[in-house]
């Protein structure tokens, strides 16, 4: 039977949103603002499922010997 782990816990879930807000950070300073408004609709789709865990479940299948 294989078995399901779950990838993302609520400590990498912080990781990732400190992550985001670095990356919506340099979009803000780095790039043109029209690019930075598709960026930014990309980071809080990511964002969106990000912090809703129990909506979009993230699983891996451990392989069986």
């Amino acid at each position: 039977m294989p078995r399901e782990i779950f990838i993302i816990s609520d400590n990498h879930l912080q990781i990732w949103r400190r992550t985001l807000l670095h990356a919506l950070v340099f979009g803000l300073t780095w790039y043109k603002q029209e690019d930075f408004d598709m960026i930014y609709s990309v980071i809080q789709a990511i964002d969106y499922v990000l912090s809703n865990p129990q909506q979009y479940s993230i699983n891996a299948v451990a392989p069986t010997e």
